[in-house]
């Protein structure tokens, strides 16, 4: 595992800008959340709609209230969640366009690793893989990096959990997430006194890691043409995440 992390320290090229060409006329740019299946508003009378696209500034969501246009919700990813008041912007034949009412700082906190996780996935970017050592430089269909920087090493689009390896930061270390041969293991590096930094295998599998690693997945997922390839590992690390303790 140790290669694998030098490897990566190789991998140099910085990606495209996640948004280029694509800003809203918003202030805050909405990250698109349609193919996720994670990311929940919970409505005044208890019942859940998926939210459609998240912003600091609001979110699109599949139903609202009709009897009024500013209500109390809360948002939900995972075990996280945050009360918050929307109010209705748009009502259109599918979702509901919404702004926040009060923008707290609690919200910002809660939103901001969130979104952030999502654009390091949406950032992601296909990268030369001949910095890779020999053993391994042919044996990923997809080497992509995003901003973080964060990385993702796909064996194979037809069947991603027999290979897959992801590293991204927190803080000053990296963490990891690796699958193989469908069986799921996480990591962290550890600063020996400002030598390199030493991968260690976590004992079960980190809900942290896990979160972290569904976020930037989710942005990712994005792209039409890596679907294929990242929708099967979302759902193996959504099955390693169940009966974990909450965060």
């Amino acid at each position: 595992m140790t290669n694998f992390i030098s490897a990566l320290k190789g991998l140099i090229k910085k990606p495209a800008a996640p948004l280029e060409g694509k800003r809203e006329s918003r202030v805050y740019q909405r990250f698109n959340l349609n193919q996720s299946k994670l990311f929940f508003v919970q409505l005044p009378n208890g019942e859940l709609t998926p939210i459609i696209n998240l912003s600091f500034g609001g979110m699109g969501i599949r139903k609202a209230p009709e009897d009024t246009d500013t209500f109390p919700i809360v948002i939900r990813f995972l075990s996280r969640s945050i009360s918050a008041r929307l109010t209705v912007t748009h009502r259109g034949k599918d979702y509901v366009g919404t702004r926040f009412e009060d923008r707290d700082q609690a919200l910002i906190s809660f939103l901001q690793p969130l979104l952030e996780g999502i654009g390091h996935g949406l950032s992601m970017r296909t990268i030369d893989s001949s910095a890779l050592k020999d053993q391994t430089k042919n044996s990923y269909e997809w080497v992509l990096r995003g901003e973080g920087p964060s990385d993702l090493l796909i064996a194979s689009s037809g069947d991603p959990c027999s290979d897959t390896h992801m590293t991204f930061r927190s803080g000053k270390d990296y963490l990891e997430l690796s699958i193989k041969a469908n069986q799921l293991t996480t990591g962290k590096s550890l600063d020996d006194n400002g030598r390199a930094a030493r991968m260690t295998r976590d004992s079960s599998p980190d809900g942290k890691v896990l979160d972290q690693a569904l976020l930037i997945l989710t942005g990712t997922m994005e792209q039409a043409s890596l679907q294929t390839a990242v929708i099967p590992v979302i759902e193996r690390i959504c099955q390693a995440r169940e009966g974990l303790p909450l965060l």
